[in-house]
């Protein structure tokens, strides 16, 4: 799956939540869709680089990251 497959996926199942009245948290979310990204060694470093941030990134600012 790539990478803006997966964006997609975590935004629709946001959505959908949504829609039936139980929305995510946005910190949820963010921490949702790093969980996600675990599985692939390759995003390990990026991952740890929102961690140790000051502030973690809202999701939309998280998802702009991960695609470029």
């Amino acid at each position: 799956m790539s990478i803006n497959d997966f964006v997609v996926m975590v935004k629709d199942v946001a959505d959908a939540l949504a829609s039936i009245g139980s929305p995510i948290d946005d910190d949820d979310l963010v921490a949702f869709t790093l969980n996600g990204l675990r599985e692939d060694e390759k995003w390990k470093p990026f991952i740890t680089s929102v961690y140790v941030r000051e502030s973690v990134p809202k999701f939309d600012d998280l998802m702009s990251l991960m695609i470029t």
